[in-house]
């Protein structure tokens, strides 16, 4: 049975069924490594947003430089400057560093483009934004990509950050948005501030972190909400985009990091997809939320948390550990299979295969009607 199952013609030889094999190989290697790139429908305003978010960087990085505290390359080896400390009195919550090394990379803002697109945001959409003091890197990258975008930005701000955020007391996210408006980088910035932290009220900072963050609003010349509840506290945000925005329609809600008052609880904000989300989780939120107020009114939420999930599905490096170039990456460019090259290995597969079955059938023609003896005429 196995003799008839795995037959073979004797004529064709065992070096012409490996030379096969070989061929088929080295042809399937051919296509598989030699992709074609081919530019995102978006490919520049990824490029340009990823660009605006380095440029903004580097500000950060010269005003770390002039005025400390320095740079620490064992915890920013990108060397950014985007990179807090493990505590001070202003830290709201333990962080993670590796994520916050993700988002120092200006590539980010290209995905911020990417999911905007994709929710539909045009330019001169109004977008509501909620960030903290977590991922100054991924707020870079969210602001770069509305300004590239020419969207009107309404931007509310958590002032604390957790570990290794923008926890530092002098240099706060608020403080850096500010020098980035004056370095003419950006021209937006947040129009309000709350504390963030515990139920957005900052809960066990004590005194002197509570007096730190007052005076980081105040100089900062920003409108303070402070809420008696949780509740509260998303009503008093969105309520302050719908006046800000005068009744034109707010696109997108974008969510950086897990400030109570935008993502509600710890479950709330795991509820919804890290990325762009065109409607709400069927179950309601544990704890109210901005982001959920928006997608239950049919507004696209574009939720920036679990950073390195997020990163991985982008093709963009975890924790690189050094200065990422913008513009490059299959965020950019996506890889495709070369057709051409496709078809004609195909075709000159084909074409061997051919050849070594007409080679055995004029075996098979020899061995039949050799011998010295040419073939039968035909009948008339």
């Amino acid at each position: 049975m196995s003799a008839r199952l795995y037959w073979r013609p004797h004529q064709i030889s065992l070096p012409e069924l490996i030379g096969l094999a070989l061929v088929a190989v080295a042809l399937l290697a051919a296509v598989e490594l030699w992709l074609v790139g081919h530019p995102e429908p978006d490919h520049l305003l990824r490029v340009r947003a990823a660009q605006l978010a380095r440029d903004a960087q580097g500000v950060i990085k010269a005003h770390r430089e002039a005025h400390g505290p320095p740079i620490d390359p064992a915890v920013d080896p990108a060397r950014t400057g985007l990179i807090g400390v493990h505590s001070t009195p202003v830290t709201s919550t333990p962080g993670v560093l590796p994520a916050k090394q993700t988002a120092t990379n200006p590539n980010y803002a290209g995905v911020v483009v990417r999911d905007l697109v994709a929710a539909g945001v045009k330019p001169g959409d109004v977008v509501a934004v909620g960030v903290s003091g977590s991922f100054p890197g991924l707020n870079i990258a969210v602001f770069s990509a509305c300004t590239v975008m020419r969207l009107e930005c309404l931007s509310i701000a958590s002032t604390t950050g957790s570990q290794w955020g923008a926890n530092l007391p002098d240099l706060l996210w608020i403080d850096m948005e500010r020098l980035l408006v004056e370095a003419k980088v950006f021209r937006l910035r947040s129009r309000a501030a709350s504390y963030g932290g515990l139920r957005d009220r900052a809960i066990g900072l004590g005194a002197e972190g509570h007096r730190l963050l007052d005076a980081a609003i105040a100089r900062n010349g920003l409108e303070a909400i402070a809420s008696p509840s949780i509740e509260a506290a998303v009503e008093a945000r969105v309520s302050r985009y719908k006046a800000w925005a005068g009744g034109r329609r707010i696109a997108a809600y974008i969510n950086v990091g897990g400030g109570t008052a935008s993502v509600g609880s710890t479950l709330g904000k795991k509820m919804y997809r890290p990325g762009l989300n065109l409607a709400p989780p069927a179950l309601p939120l544990p704890v109210p939320a901005a982001m959920d107020r928006f997608a239950r009114e049919g507004v696209p939420v574009l939720h920036f948390t679990n950073i390195n999930v997020i990163a991985r599905k982008a093709g963009l490096p975890i924790a690189p550990g050094e200065a990422q170039i913008p513009g490059e990456g299959q965020l950019f460019v996506r890889l495709r299979y070369n057709r051409w090259l496709a078809g004609g290995g195909a075709a000159l597969l084909f074409l061997l295969v051919l050849i070594v079955v007409r080679t055995d059938w004029a075996h098979r023609l020899v061995g039949r009607f050799g011998r010295g003896k040419p073939p039968p005429e035909p009948m008339v």
